[in-house]
């Protein structure tokens, strides 16, 4: 049974959960509500470094600069291009969500001591899958609107469009894969040490 303090840890825990629960789908549902209305729907390309002129210099000069992103209004999007869109802003709700509650189920295990279990591996193992994946989904999302957004603008995709990959969440999730390894030979050690006793 968890001591006062844990229960303490366990309640505030819960509650930051739900919080942010609650935020990721409140963000997903913003987001669909600006895709329904099919009118200057935001999105956010990554750019080729294009060369373009910005003002701002003094007196609003225009100066020379290199743009690596824009946020353009995109109008009447085709119908792959907006399933594309919600399955994006879903799909961020949805790891968000999971993301959170393993974590708060990891965060409960470890306040009760049971860090060499096999549900603790589980847990962290599922972490570092769900990283992993939602790294995948999330590039191959990005690369789709970022195609169509600027093939819906300009009738052409070549030339302006980046392909942004960053591989720091690999990097976590591999990180999570070596702690779960770890947690498994922990696990293996204590169960030798109790058959000696």
């Amino acid at each position: 049974m968890p001591t006062r303090p844990e229960r303490a840890a366990l309640k505030l825990t819960a509650a930051i959960v739900l919080v942010g629960a609650v935020l990721s789908v409140g963000t997903a549902v913003h987001r669909i509500v600006e895709i329904a209305s099919g009118e200057d729907i935001p999105v956010t390309v990554a750019l080729a470094g294009v060369s373009v002129d910005l003002p701002l210099g003094v007196d609003g000069t225009d100066i020379g600069g290199t743009v690596e992103s824009a946020t353009v209004a995109l109008h009447h999007p085709s119908g792959t291009m907006l399933a594309t869109l919600y399955g994006e802003a879903v799909w961020w709700a949805l790891v968000m969500t999971t993301g959170l509650v393993i974590g708060a189920l990891l965060l409960a295990r470890l306040a009760r001591g049971r860090v060499f279990e096999r549900g603790t591996i589980w847990l962290v193992g599922g972490l570092a899958l769900l990283i992993a994946v939602h790294w995948g989904v999330s590039t191959a999302l990005g690369a789709v609107i970022g195609i169509g957004t600027i093939d819906s603008i300009s009738g052409s995709a070549s030339g302006s469009l980046a392909l942004e990959l960053d591989f720091s969440p690999i990097v976590w999730a591999l990180v999570l894969g070596a702690v779960a390894g770890a947690l498994e030979l922990g696990e293996r050690l204590q169960q030798d040490a109790e058959g000696l006793v």
